[in-house]
C-alpha cells in the first residue's frame, strides 16, 4: 500500500471536505481520536490533552479508504506517528496492534452500516 502525503492535491481536499461535512466522518474521526486516547501508543494521556490525538486521527481516516486490512492500517498508522511524532514507529509495538486493529474494527463497523 502507497501511502500519500496530505499534500493539498484534489483528492485530499475531496477527502477534507468530507471530513467537515460529513457527520459519519466527522464521528468515526471522533472514535479514531478516542481509540488512540485510551490506548495511548505515544504515552502522552495525561487526562487533561483529549485533543492530543485529533491532529493524527485526521490522518489516519484520509488513508482508511485505501486499507484493506488491519496490517494496512498498521502501515498508515506508523508513517503517520513517525510525521507527527518526530520518531520512529516500530511495527512491532504491541499496542501499534491493538490501536491498528481498534481503527480497523471501527472502520469496517461504519463501511458495514452504510455510513462512509
Amino acid at each position: 500500500m502507497n501511502i500519500k502525503k496530505e499534500d493539498g492535491s484534489k483528492e485530499h481536499l475531496e477527502m477534507v471536505g468530507k471530513l467537515k461535512s460529513n457527520q459519519n466522518y466527522i464521528a468515526l474521526h471522533d472514535d479514531i481520536s478516542e481509540i488512540l486516547f485510551n490506548i495511548d501508543p505515544m504515552s502522552i494521556n495525561f487526562e487533561e490533552n483529549l485533543e492530543e490525538y485529533n491532529a493524527p486521527a485526521r490522518s489516519i481516516l484520509f488513508h482508511l479508504n485505501d486499507c484493506r486490512s488491519a496490517d494496512d492500517v498498521l502501515n498508515v498508522l506508523v508513517h503517520e506517528f513517525e510525521h507527527w511524532f518526530s520518531g520512529s514507529a516500530e511495527k512491532t509495538n504491541l499496542l501499534y496492534n491493538k490501536v491498528s486493529e481498534g481503527i480497523w474494527d471501527k472502520y469496517q463497523e461504519y463501511d458495514k452500516k452504510g455510513l462512509l
